[in-house]
């Protein structure tokens, strides 16, 4: 039995990345978009710049600015390390393994 996994918002929570993104972004422009937010509740970030833009209110500058740095920074690999595993799917991705089954990766993920 072969299972394929997805990596990005299947095994793993990729609004993390954007999240430590847009922390990036306010320490850069003195804004406080992103300062109360944090991985315990990722539910105000969107699964691309835009998205998160709209959802957190940045003006139509910072909006443009911040979708630009996402469209730049997301897929770099040294932002990867932000990602938060998915615990349901990874104990799923696991229980293939147990019952003798075999994993492969589907992913448009950078190699490192």
């Amino acid at each position: 039995m072969v299972w394929g996994f997805d990596l990005d918002n299947t095994l793993y929570d990729t609004r993390a990345r954007t999240l430590a993104i847009g922390k990036d972004f306010d320490a850069a422009h003195g804004t406080r978009y992103f300062d109360k937010l944090d991985v315990t509740d990722l539910t105000r970030i969107g699964r691309d710049g835009a998205a998160t833009a709209q959802a957190l209110g940045l003006s139509a500058e910072h909006a443009k600015e911040f979708t630009e740095l996402w469209g730049r920074e997301f897929w770099n690999p040294a932002r990867l390390v932000h990602d938060v595993e998915l615990p349901d799917m990874v104990a799923r991705a696991r229980a293939v393994l147990e019952a003798g089954g075999t994993l492969r990766y589907i992913t448009g993920r950078a190699e490192q």
